[in-house]
């Protein structure tokens, strides 16, 4: 009987220190592992990871780290985005965001004036200028956003950027010229650096823009834009190159429209109709990419409906448990004494 309680003893001691060194593997692996995220200087800016795998490369090294949330990012660092990836990036001192859009790639130095200078060296973002503007490169061209000034952009498979001006005013310029554009309008930089101003400026949606549908139904999109012809046809797919279009509407005398667009990723397309040609030949295409998020509304748990809580003397405490909702930051809570939800 001493032996069998001398074997158990022996088993669960056994047991107990290989768990042991089990957790104490996996903590220095994972303290190692996030070590090589810091550098032994002061960062210029963090990053929000939205979703699946963001790497960052430091200036002075070869390889690549996965970032987790909220990583501090330094001078000459370069971020990637994977293919169904997206980031934020937030320069500390000048309150600048730059959104990396699914396999994009930029990299990033605070120049001699503390003004951000970021260089677009693949696929698309969007950005958004604090207090001082900063310089967006992509190629031998240079857009300078002003104080408040942001921009949609999104990039073809030719290596085309399409730019949208959504706030403020963009200065664009190479060896070829300036342009300046103002809110509300578009223009092209062509992978020979061309700068073309369009004729057609889609006001809304913006180039690539996400969508929250809180209904089962499909998610209604507004479009807005500007344009010397009177005809336009708005067409969406489920592809860039439009191999099937899955919806279309052909728009006269107006500038708005508005279409039903299912969930998931979806790319839709612009294009003027001459009033003068008979066989119905484009000018000017604008394309972009929306992205409809199923977002229901969060269910209760508890407390059921309709609930009663007694008390004597101090009031009780109400714990509230939902579903989580995917994609959701934050959860807005509301009471009121009344259904109406007056003066909650």
């Amino acid at each position: 009987m001493q032996k069998k309680a001398k074997s158990k003893l022996t088993d669960i001691l056994f047991v107990t220190v290989c768990i042991a060194g089990a957790v104490f593997s996996i903590f220095k692996f994972t303290t190692l592992f996030y070590q090589t995220l810091t550098k032994d200087e002061e960062p210029i800016a963090l990053i929000r990871v939205k979703q699946n795998t963001v790497q960052r490369r430091f200036l002075d090294d070869l390889l690549w780290d996965r970032l987790r949330n909220t990583s501090p990012l330094y001078d000459g660092d370069t971020i990637r985005t994977a293919p169904v990836s997206e980031a934020t990036v937030f320069i500390n001192q000048n309150g600048d965001e730059i959104e990396l859009l699914p396999s994009s790639m930029i990299q990033i130095f605070i120049s001699a004036d503390d003004k951000l200078d970021a260089k677009l060296q693949n696929g698309s973002v969007n950005a958004r200028a604090g207090d001082a503007g900063f310089k967006l490169s992509f190629g031998d061209t240079q857009l300078n956003l002003e104080k408040g000034s942001a921009i949609s952009t999104d990039q073809d498979e030719n290596g085309n950027l399409m730019m949208q001006v959504v706030d403020g005013q963009v200065i664009i310029s190479n060896s070829n010229g300036t342009q300046t554009v103002i809110s509300g309008n578009t223009a092209t930089i062509q992978a020979d650096g061309k700068i073309i101003k369009n004729h057609l400026n889609v006001v809304s949606p913006e180039l690539s823009k996400k969508y929250l549908n809180f209904s089962d139904d499909k998610y209604l999109a507004n479009f807005e834009w500007s344009c010397d012809e009177d005809t336009v046809l708005i067409e969406t797919s489920d592809t860039r190159n439009f191999t099937t279009v899955t919806s279309s509407q052909l728009v006269k005398g107006s500038k708005r429209a508005a279409l039903a667009i299912n969930n998931g990723i979806s790319f839709w397309r612009i294009s003027t109709i001459p009033s003068n040609s008979s066989d119905s030949s484009f000018t000017e295409q604008v394309t972009g990419k929306i992205n409809v998020i199923h977002s229901p509304p969060p269910v209760l748990i508890a407390p059921k409906n309709d609930s009663e809580f007694t008390y004597r003397t101090r009031n009780p405490l109400i714990h509230f448990t939902w579903e989580p909702v995917e994609r959701a930051s934050s959860y807005h809570l509301t009471v009121a004494n009344n259904p109406a939800m007056d003066n909650p």
